[in-house]
């Protein structure tokens, strides 16, 4: 690798650690740095972030002429629909994802990890020597702690967030040590935060990975099964975006299924009711003002539903296409890990609207390979884990 190369990749890593870093202070109770404002400093950081990824793409990456066709009609619609939509989720992730050509995808997450153990523990720490507060709200009569957060599902979010690159980094030499520690974070979240989507979310991780183990003893099972979590991933986006567009409340199986996950296919129903779906994204006001109070007119926490309805339906097929196709690009690159997680994110996506942050999803930048042709070279030796291997 080249000089300009090594630079050049630097230069993401620092962009990465500053912008996912800094969204954990954002969504935390401390204030200031020093004397300015984390909501000043954060406007700084996505400055620089924007200035480190551009230069990299204009002056660091190389890209044939097929690559180019294809990242500038993609850029296109994006950029149409970040205008359109007011929003920057999908222009961010997009940027990162453009970059990632000679990004090692390791590194990016052990960037992501190491960032969240920093800066949560920084906002912990400052709660328990009282230099922040934390938000306590009740639940079914259960207290919920938020450690600093600006909300306990915050904190929630970021035991998720740090479970699942622990994992992956880990993917190679997983031990009862790592699945213990699962099962801590899922009672630490759920006694704490009392956060259900990630406490949910990291129990079917923890099924995941057993279920994983099991098939690895079967000859073709481990394929089989990593093909069942692509599939899965692709039937939950559709469905879900299906239930979304019907008004499940007609029907009572699904009236008991939307109940059970807080109503989100039916709120979301209505959101889609009166925008309706455009090509190109459109503005979503989901607050309204009543008496000079801000309340939630609409609610749309569902990731597939948001992308659909405020992005539009040409960036929905296309992102999703993308999300899908890095799966199937990383089975056949023997990463399984990689395709368990992208399927655990997708079932995420179901109770949480930042599936398709790359702030809340680090894995996203997985998506570039899509865009780039990598060298067969570059598979993941991930070991098979069998001791005996049973025919099916």
């Amino acid at each position: 690798m080249s000089r300009r190369d090594k630079i050049g990749q630097w230069l993401i890593y620092l962009a990465t650690f500053l912008w996912f870093g800094f969204e954990i202070l954002v969504y935390s109770k401390v204030k200031n740095i020093a004397w300015w404002k984390v909501s000043e400093v954060n406007t700084y950081i996505t400055m620089i972030v924007l200035i480190l990824l551009v230069s990299y793409i204009f002056f660091f990456q190389e890209y044939s002429y097929y690559e180019v066709i294809i990242i500038l009609a993609i850029s296109v619609v994006v950029c149409v629909s970040t205008v359109r939509s007011g929003r920057n989720e999908i222009m961010s992730t997009w940027l990162f994802v453009m970059v990632a050509k000679k990004i090692d995808l390791d590194k990016i997450v052990f960037i992501s990890y190491f960032a969240l153990l920093i800066f949560s523990a920084t906002v912990i720490y400052l709660y328990l020597i009282g230099e922040i507060d934390e938000t306590v709200l009740y639940r079914g009569g259960r207290l919920r702690h938020s450690l600093g957060f600006i909300h306990p599902n915050y904190l929630g979010i970021r035991c998720f967030q740090f479970i699942t690159a622990h994992i992956y980094l880990r993917r190679n030499k997983i031990a009862i040590w790592d699945y213990i520690l699962i099962g801590g974070a899922i009672y630490f979240v759920a006694a704490v935060s009392n956060c259900q989507t990630s406490y949910y979310a990291l129990a079917t991780l923890l099924v995941f990975l057993m279920l994983d183990r099991l098939f690895s003893y079967f000859i073709g099972g481990r394929e089989l099964y990593l093909k069942v979590l692509v599939l899965l991933a692709l039937l939950v986006n559709c469905v879900s975006v299906a239930l979304t567009y019907i008004d499940v409340m007609k029907y009572p199986v699904l009236q008991t299924l939307d109940e059970y996950l807080s109503r989100r296919f039916s709120c979301c129903h209505k959101v889609m009711n009166f925008y309706g779906i455009s090509l190109l994204g459109q503005q979503v006001q989901i607050y309204g003002v009543h008496f000079g109070q801000i309340y939630n007119k609409y609610f749309l926490d569902m990731a597939y539903s948001a992308l659909i309805i405020r992005y539009g339906l040409i960036v929905y097929v296309l992102i999703s296409s993308m999300y899908i196709c890095s799966m199937i690009i990383s089975r056949k690159n023997n990463n399984p890990m990689l395709v368990i997680i992208l399927c655990l994110y997708a079932i995420y996506g179901i109770m949480e609207n930042t599936m398709f942050s790359l702030r809340q999803n680090i894995f996203l930048i997985a998506m570039a390979q899509c865009l780039y042709v990598q060298p067969r070279g570059n598979e993941d030796k991930q070991p098979m884990r069998a001791r005996i291997k049973i025919i099916m």
